[in-house]
């Protein structure tokens, strides 16, 4: 789990969202490990993979916000922390806001997301803030996240980007994330007369049946 813990996200935000992390821990199955990563304009690494849900449940304990947003050099952090072991990985990113402090551009860390076979599902909020007059904001408007990144970071690699409408729902869009997770195939196929290094396209298609595919856009061969 990597958790946006900037400044916006104190108060009520700040506890849905430890309620979302613990929701999760609850449910790790025996053999599952899970890791925290905070992020801010710093990175912290709460809790190394681990499958203790004690030392996971301590780590969330001790989530605190402040300070601005890097969610691009988050995302990297979260794809390069999987094991090399041949496991499934879900990423879970939440973020309530626009990066104003990343190091990597865009382009770099969804370069580095399609080298990962990690799933990245992502979690924005359209909760409506009301900000003061007088400030240069329109009291109402949608709090600003940074939909396009979250997008296109969970397209490459088969996950999806979901919202919470409210900070009520953010325990409850957790949980689901988990759930869909946790009913995924796995597809493997072996490939015939693909010639050369790089990137390679990839399409999945239901044949006889209507129905969303998320699967990964393609692979890269060396």
């Amino acid at each position: 789990m990597v958790l946006d813990s900037s400044g916006s996200v104190r108060g009520e935000r700040l506890r849905a969202l430890k309620a979302g992390a613990l929701t999760v821990i609850d449910r790790l199955r025996p053999r599952d490990r899970a890791a925290l990563v905070s992020f801010s304009h710093r990175l912290d690494l709460r809790a190394a993979l681990t499958g203790d849900t004690a030392t996971l449940r301590r780590s969330v304990a001790t989530l605190d916000a402040d300070g601005s947003t890097a969610l691009r050099d988050a995302a990297f952090a979260a794809l390069v922390l999987r094991t090399a072991e041949a496991t499934r990985t879900l990423v879970l990113l939440f973020s309530d806001g626009l990066d104003t402090s990343s190091i990597l551009s865009e382009d770099r860390v969804i370069e580095i997301a399609r080298r990962s076979d990690a799933i990245v599902y992502t979690i924005g909020i359209r909760q409506a803030a009301v900000r003061r007059s007088g400030m240069g904001f329109r009291p109402g408007i949608d709090t600003p996240t940074d939909d396009r990144f979250l997008d296109r970071l969970s397209r490459e690699t088969a996950g999806r980007l979901l919202h919470a409408e409210q900070n009520r729902d953010i325990e409850r869009t957790f949980g689901r994330v988990l759930d869909e997770f946790n009913t995924r195939y796995v597809l493997g196929y072996a490939p015939r007369g693909v010639t050369g290094s790089g990137w390679h396209r990839l399409e999945v298609r239901l044949k006889k049946r209507s129905g969303t595919v998320l699967a990964r856009r393609g692979y890269f061969a060396e």
